[in-house]
């Protein structure tokens, strides 16, 4: 059984596009998860981190009040390819949808982000006839960028989604269509 680090950061900054909003950030040590973690904290939310390296969480650390560590079952996402992505993609819409309808009565807005291929380490797995693939398959022809993404995530944050929920913002360059 792997652990899941947890760490919160508390700090405000002079920035108040997501002050007052609170944020639950899956984070390495690079790429999405980290470009995310370190906007919304700029522009003023509450960021919990979670991430399963705990040297991810030590490098973080020095920008958080507390660490805990909490145990969770992680599967192997190599050995079980696609179907696991399918299923997690579900999952997660589902994870959106449900709890904006339940937390809706009380005010708390719950959406999601469904990125498409964002050019991070995790990229140089599939080699480069894999992103030449990849490419092709995108209509705007080019990988996205991690910032694209926490710009997405910035504004479900922000008051300027203030009624969007239950919503997951696919940005993706309309692969997922094609």
């Amino acid at each position: 059984m792997e652990k899941l680090r947890c760490i919160s950061r508390v700090e405000m900054t002079s920035s108040s596009r997501c002050a007052g909003k609170l944020a639950l950030v899956t984070v390495e040590e690079r790429g999405i998860g980290l470009g995310t973690d370190e906007a919304l904290h700029k522009h003023g939310a509450k960021v919990i981190a979670l991430s399963k390296n705990e040297e991810n969480m030590l490098n973080l650390r020095k920008d958080y009040s507390e660490i805990t560590t909490v145990p969770v079952n992680v599967g192997d996402w190599k050995a079980t390819k696609d179907a696991i992505e399918c299923l997690s993609t579900s999952a997660i819409q589902m994870l959106t949808e449900v709890p904006a309808c339940e937390l809706g009565p009380q005010r708390i807005r719950v959406n999601g982000i469904n990125p498409g291929t964002v050019n991070t380490d995790m990229l140089k797995m599939y080699g480069e006839e894999g992103i030449s693939l990849i490419t092709e398959r995108t209509p705007l022809g080019r990988i996205g960028k991690d910032s694209e993404t926490v710009n997405g995530i910035l504004y479900l944050l922000s008051d300027e989604s203030s009624y969007e929920n239950g919503h997951s913002l696919v940005i993706d360059g309309f692969v997922i269509k094609s």
